[in-house]
């Protein structure tokens, strides 16, 4: 019969030889194990004295073929190897985590992950798992956190996270598991590309219309995506109640640093609705624009009476003059009012 296993661990195995039920002719003077690696080119002999026997310096989830050697007195006695017993060692807890993460590719949205190829003098087994664990601050706040941990496939040492967001330290570590125990490995940071931003928050648009300028605020949009490098204003009039006033009007554009969230806009026309876009821009380009139409106050008519013109007329008791249009700044003209008042001559008052 083959020997017993009693016992397996990672290096060792422990065996009973069994021999007892042999029957031949003649005592037993000798015992010997004879061991090899299953379909393996060697094999070695101990000799043995008790009924069981340990295995030591064996390989970690390795199958072993085990038979009994016995020994007659005279020549020719050592029979050949009995029955084998074809046992497997135990795994053994991983030598280390793996090494060497490092990115292969990163985008804005998705990181390509890599790392060394594990062997089985790191896994100390042929089952085990690799688990790429990660973490990122989700928004801007630093109120919440995205955990995860995904398992590669075994025998491959590259992997793409992805949804992951714009210009984000992403910290990641890997994990060996096999039955015995697990290593991990220490925390390795890398920061995702910048994208274009969001778009601009229309509501965080504030304005102060005057009767020829406007002053626009704004917030940074709340998905940056990147350093946000520039804000692009364009601004152009759509709508105006003073007829004197052609629109649509040229199409005007600044820019202001990424610090300066504000303009004040001159020499506009009053009553005149002006459409505004606002839009910021990082090193891939500029994001969505936020829209708003902003109305600046009528202002009071104007007229441009420099230099008074002589009367086209005098009589007794009338004048004609000629009345110059007035600017509608806003409004056109709906009536124009002509004071007349007479200029006394003044009496001089002498003095006693």
């Amino acid at each position: 019969a083959p020997p017993q296993l009693l016992r397996a661990g990672p290096t060792y195995l422990i065996i009973q030889l069994n021999t007892n039920s042999i029957i031949g002719d003649g005592p037993i003077v000798r015992k010997e194990i004879e061991y090899r690696m299953a379909r393996g080119p060697w094999a070695e002999v101990h000799a043995v004295s008790l009924q069981t026997y340990k295995l030591w310096h064996l390989d970690p989830d390795t199958e072993y073929e085990i038979s009994v050697l016995l020994t007659r007195p005279g020549d020719g006695g050592t029979g050949r190897p009995g029955p084998p017993l074809i046992s497997r060692t135990k795994c053994a807890e991983p030598m280390r985590a793996p090494k060497g993460l490092a990115f292969a590719e990163i985008q804005a949205r998705q990181l390509t992950l890599q790392w060394e190829p594990l062997g089985y003098n790191v896994t100390r087994c042929h089952t085990y798992t690799v688990s790429l664990c990660y973490h990122y601050i989700l928004g801007s706040s630093h109120n919440q956190t995205i955990r995860e941990c995904v398992k590669t496939e075994q025998g491959v040492s590259r992997y793409t996270i992805k949804n992951l967001l714009p210009y984000r330290n992403v910290h990641v570590r890997l994990v060996l598991t096999n039955p015995e125990g697990r290593k991990e490995g220490k925390e390795v940071t890398f920061q995702t590309d910048e994208d274009v931003p969001g778009g601009i928050a229309a509501e965080s648009l504030t304005f102060t219309p005057l009767e020829d300028m406007i002053f626009l605020k704004w917030e940074e949009p709340q998905e940056p995506n990147g350093l946000i490098t520039q804000y692009e204003i364009s601004y152009q009039s759509i709508e105006s109640s003073d007829p004197a006033v052609n629109v649509p009007g040229p199409r005007r554009t600044i820019s202001k640093l990424r610090n300066e969230t504000y303009h004040v806009f001159s020499n506009l026309h009053p009553g005149t609705t002006y459409l505004f876009s606002v839009r910021a821009r990082t090193g891939k380009g500029f994001g969505q624009a936020a829209l708003t139409e902003i109305t600046t106050n009528i202002s009071a008519p104007s007229f441009d009476y420099a230099d008074m013109p002589s009367p086209l007329g005098e009589s007794e008791n009338t004048i004609t003059v000629l009345l110059r249009p007035a600017q509608g700044r806003g409004a056109p003209i709906s009536v124009y009012q002509v004071i007349v008042e007479e200029e006394r001559a003044r009496r001089l008052r002498r003095e006693p």
